[in-house]
């Protein structure tokens, strides 16, 4: 009777702990650098050391880039969702957008009607690359699948 008592609340024990761990509680903050790269997935956010911003990264609003099994005439933009912290301010929400090449990479450089980076305080918040590179109109990306990759620098 006392085995099948502990084997029963053992039981319990794992279902409990289970629910608990199937939650939607966003992913605890890291940790990114002046200058270095950082890559986020939807929900997670980093502190930047050194400084009192907390980038988020909230999700993919759009995702135009034409797959690369298709042969298409341009391929479009990728739009992200993310938000700063500064302090104790209120979050500032945003969207930032870019083109990438297919290993989802963004060129540094500014192109007219794109907006790839933002100015918050004394820092430039940059979106670096969209991973994953969509691969068939057909096999659509999980929205959980999706990382961004910015770089914080000082104006």
């Amino acid at each position: 009777m006392k085995t099948q008592f502990i084997s029963l609340s053992l039981f319990m024990i794992c279902i409990l702990t289970a629910c608990q761990s199937a939650g939607t509680t966003a992913p605890s903050p890291g940790t990114a650098g002046l200058n270095t790269e950082v890559t986020l997935a939807p929900g997670q956010s980093a502190a930047v050391t050194g400084t009192d911003l907390t980038v988020t990264f909230h999700s993919i609003v759009s995702d135009d880039r034409c797959p690369s099994d298709v042969e298409c005439a341009a391929s479009g933009p990728v739009t992200v969702s993310l938000s700063v912290q500064q302090g104790d301010e209120a979050p500032n929400e945003f969207t930032l957008q870019t083109f990438t090449d297919l290993d989802g990479r963004s060129p540094n450089v500014q192109f007219e009607g794109i907006t790839n980076r933002t100015e918050v305080g004394d820092y430039v918040i940059q979106l670096a690359g969209v991973t994953p590179y969509p691969t068939s109109p057909s096999t659509p990306i999980e929205a959980s699948a999706y990382r961004v990759a910015l770089l914080i620098s000082n104006k």
